[in-house]
């Protein structure tokens, strides 16, 4: 395990040395190990803008896994609010029948 300090006694502990990245003085994690800070990657940011950036550079398969939902779901939604916008209009769900009993 590597540790380092980041600020006010905080640690930054990581098992694979090649994931750190310093700037400045200052330790990240680069999760792509490119040697690129990018701001999901940048602890002094807001969770909220964190998490934005995050969610623009997630792939379809990457959001179906984190809401536990299989791609056309995802796709679907994804259509639906890119419609929506494009449109202006409030677009429905409209309900697959998956079976009858």
């Amino acid at each position: 395990m590597i540790k380092k300090n980041i600020s006010n006694g905080r640690i930054l502990a990581v098992e694979d040395e090649d994931i750190l990245l310093e700037k400045d003085g200052t330790w990240f994690k680069n999760f792509e190990k490119d040697g690129i800070l990018k701001p999901y990657e940048d602890w002094h940011l807001s969770p909220k803008d964190r998490a934005e950036d995050l969610a623009q550079r997630l792939n379809r398969q990457q959001i179906a896994a984190l809401f536990s939902r299989d791609i056309k779901t995802i796709g679907k939604h994804i259509n639906n609010s890119l419609r929506e916008e494009l449109d202006g209009e409030s677009v429905g769900a409209k309900f697959a029948t998956t079976a009858t009993d």
